[in-house]
């Protein structure tokens, strides 16, 4: 590289460091972004997110046309299990809250606190009621009965809240349906 593109580049004296020029650099990202959208297309298609490893995930993750959006999962099994038993009227206003709060999502703030100090962001946690309330609708939405199935346990002991407290949701739906250990 010549003499005269040190400026440009931010060469220092010792020729130790370089800074590529800003459009440059603009030009490098663009690229990046192009060959790493085949890899990332992978994981969406049509704008919906592949649930390809069976989690049970409350958001989605959709990358679509260059944006990135999240989505409340409405397939979710404990949604679904109370959306079945609403009424229409109630099940429009619930959807349409669940709408608000997708698009209300304070990511500024997400984004600034993370970057601060991410280990103090936690979650605020399922309270037992709650969480076996949520175990035995995820449970009987995913099987349709109480026996008990290895499979849908074992999806469930992969996603939050469960996976965090895996061994109070297992005594949580022993208790539910009578199962023996």
């Amino acid at each position: 590289m010549p003499k005269e593109l040190d400026p440009e580049w931010k060469i220092d004296v010792k020729k130790a460091s370089a800074q590529p020029p800003a459009i440059l650099r603009e030009r490098l990202r663009q690229l990046v972004e192009k060959i790493g959208a085949s890899s990332k297309r992978v994981y969406t298609h049509k704008g919906k997110k592949l649930n390809i490893d069976g989690r049970l995930d409350v958001w989605s993750r959709v990358q679509d046309k260059g944006e990135i959006k999240y989505h409340f999962n409405k397939e979710h099994p404990s949604f679904q299990s109370l959306v079945d038993g609403l009424p229409d009227a109630q099940r429009s206003r619930l959807i349409a809250l669940v709408e608000l709060m997708e698009s209300m999502l304070p990511f500024d703030s997400i984004f600034a606190d993370r970057g601060g100090d991410p280990k103090a962001i936690v979650t605020n946690g399922v309270a037992d009621e709650s969480l076996a309330l949520l175990a035995r609708d995820t449970y009987l939405q995913l099987n349709g009965a109480s026996d008990r199935s290895a499979k849908i346990l074992d999806m469930m002991a992969m996603c939050e809240p469960f996976s965090l407290r895996w061994q109070d949701t297992l005594s949580m739906l022993k208790t539910a349906f009578s199962w023996e250990s």
